[in-house]
């Protein structure tokens, strides 16, 4: 999740009530509407005066709810992008280090495992 536009916004974001967490803090910006400012999320993301944040959700079923919580201007304006990651489908897939290729939802090999048993498949 990005900031974008105006610098300064902050925002929390939850699951199903929950937070997650944060985006970055970053001082605001001089003037709202600015001149170098950026509309661009992709750009914006790699930009560091801009709040950002990634928040990782496991499989299954989400309610994401996006609060800002500082607003230099009086209001605010970000992007969220959600990325999938592969899920294994094998044990196999989770044996001699393969379970890497799964991401933040298997930090080992048994957690890969647990992923194919309880049928977390795509």
């Amino acid at each position: 999740m990005t900031d974008i536009s105006c610098r300064g916004d902050r925002f929390e974001v939850f699951d199903f009530g929950r937070s997650l967490g944060t985006t970055s803090a970053v001082p605001a910006g001089r003037q709202c509407p600015d001149v170098q400012e950026v509309n661009d999320p992709a750009i914006a993301f790699l930009d560091p005066t801009y709040s950002h944040g990634t928040f990782v959700l496991q499989p299954g079923d989400h309610a994401i709810t996006i609060r800002a919580v500082v607003r230099p201007f009086g209001g605010g304006g970000a992007y969220l992008r959600v990325d999938t990651l592969p899920l294994p489908m094998s044990r196999d897939q989770c044996k001699r280090g393969g379970w890497e290729d799964f991401g933040a939802m298997s930090r080992n090999q048994g957690q890969c495992v647990a992923l194919v048993q309880r049928g977390q498949k795509p």
